[in-house]
């Protein structure tokens, strides 16, 4: 019980520092793109326009709608981070090595294309419905242990919804929640904590399939859907974006993967269930490049299945005290500091 304040404590000052950090390499921009602050759905129903309808109602200028961008940033960072000390620290002491594999796994979340994007002069605000969808996550934690509570399925689909009026891009999140929940709990517990939302942006976005704030309509999108080998060749698909946009947790993602199915029950079933998800999580990362070509942007979502993956798997096991592991480590987090000095601007890389 005396435990937790102290990792709170950690995982918030550790946030902070990373984050200051990563403005070394990205010096955070005063976002004064009106497009997202000022549309309002009081001004009529569209995409994209939830936040500006908050900004709007508060009279929030560009100096604080980057403070709100970075906010959300902090608390999505510090959610992550807390959870990682958790998981650490409840069955190891506070020593140097497990220190410095809370550290480093904190870098690697920290020094992120999600990171990079809320700094950088690019009018993004990803952080903003990722923290929405990290929240809804956190609720589904323990969804395959408990009875489902109206109250809980509301506020999850109610997150996940407000999440995809701020950026229908969050559709694919709740693609990524959905055959989470569906390969461990069944269609049922899949249906009830995630179908509304599902259904209910669906229906937005037929609602404002004409209609934008910025970038295409739900029409054109789904227009550039029917010839997306094209656009995946031309636009879209090119390993520096791949590679820039999921940075170190690429290697998390794939290391995490093994220990998941690995770890799975004996059954073959078990496995191949746990192998299933892993690969159709990994697919719906991919699957916004057929129809958007900010490719290290939209392969950043790798987060949120490495983060789910993350709750599942034995941390203590998998990076028990070992020189491989401390060179591995070392290695990635260099490997990210660096990612954010190439700068590239090449087709699909936006930073």
């Amino acid at each position: 019980m005396q435990r937790t304040p102290n990792l709170l404590l950690l995982a918030g000052t550790t946030a902070l520092l990373t984050l200051y950090l990563v403005s070394l390499w990205v010096p955070i921009w005063v976002d004064d793109f009106d497009v997202y602050r000022t549309a309002s759905l009081l001004q009529g129903v569209r995409p994209r326009a939830l936040l500006g309808t908050f900004t709007s109602m508060f009279n929030i200028g560009p100096w604080g709608f980057t403070v709100l961008k970075i906010a959300a940033l902090y608390i999505w960072l510090l959610i992550i981070l807390d959870k990682i000390a958790k998981m650490i620290f409840a069955h190891n002491r506070c020593t140097l090595w497990w220190l410095f594999v809370f550290i480093a796994l904190s870098f690697i979340f920290a020094f992120n294309t999600v990171t990079y994007m809320t700094y950088a002069q690019v009018g993004i605000i990803d952080s903003i419905p990722y923290l929405l969808v990290l929240i809804a996550a956190l609720l589904l934690d323990k969804a395959e242990e408990k009875t489902p509570s109206f109250g809980k399925i509301f506020i999850i689909n109610f997150l996940l919804i407000c999440a995809v009026l701020i950026h229908e891009k969050s559709i694919f999140d709740i693609a990524i929640l959905f055959a989470w929940i569906f390969f461990r709990c069944g269609l049922k517990a899949a249906s009830l904590y995630i179908g509304p939302s599902i259904f209910i942006s669906l229906e937005f976005l037929y609602l404002v399939r004409g209609q934008k704030t910025s970038g295409f309509t739900p029409e054109e999108y789904i227009q550039i859907f029917g010839w997306a080998r094209k656009f995946l060749m031309e636009y879209s698909l090119n390993i520096w974006g791949v590679i820039i946009g999921g940075g170190s947790l690429w290697v998390l993602y794939g290391i995490f993967s093994y220990q998941y199915i690995s770890q799975a029950s004996l059954g073959r079933a078990q496995k191949l269930s746990a192998f299933l998800v892993v690969f159709l999580m990994l697919v719906i990362c991919f699957l916004p490049l057929t129809v958007a070509w900010d490719t290290n942007r939209i392969v950043g979502l790798i987060w949120l299945p490495t983060f789910l993956l993350l709750t599942k798997i034995d941390l203590n096991s998998l990076f028990a005290k070992s020189r491989l592991t401390f060179i591995g480590l070392i290695y990635i987090c260099i490997s990210d500091c660096n990612a954010p000095s190439i700068n590239a601007t090449y087709r699909g890389c936006t930073i």
